[in-house]
């Protein structure tokens, strides 16, 4: 494993360790941003469903409670 050390007294870092660069800093937070739209979007809707139909579809318990907290906002029909 190869260090890279930093003049000016700053902590060694390892390559693999390294920071991500700004691209994959901006591509993270557009996914991240796109991500929390469609949840935003999707939470009515799951809300709405029953307990049994979001087992089933894979959420947890824990999931399922913090999905049922938003069951009293409005459904949309558009994008």
């Amino acid at each position: 494993m190869s260090t890279t050390t930093v003049m000016g007294g700053a902590a060694s870092v390892s390559h693999s360790e390294a920071a991500p660069g700004f691209f994959a800093r901006f591509w993270n937070s557009i996914v991240a941003s796109k991500q929390a739209q469609a949840d935003d979007f999707l939470r009515p809707y799951l809300a709405q469903a029953s307990v049994a139909d979001l087992a089933q579809l894979g959420f947890t318990s824990a999931e399922i409670a913090e999905i049922k907290k938003d069951r009293h906002l409005p459904v949309t029909s558009w994008i």
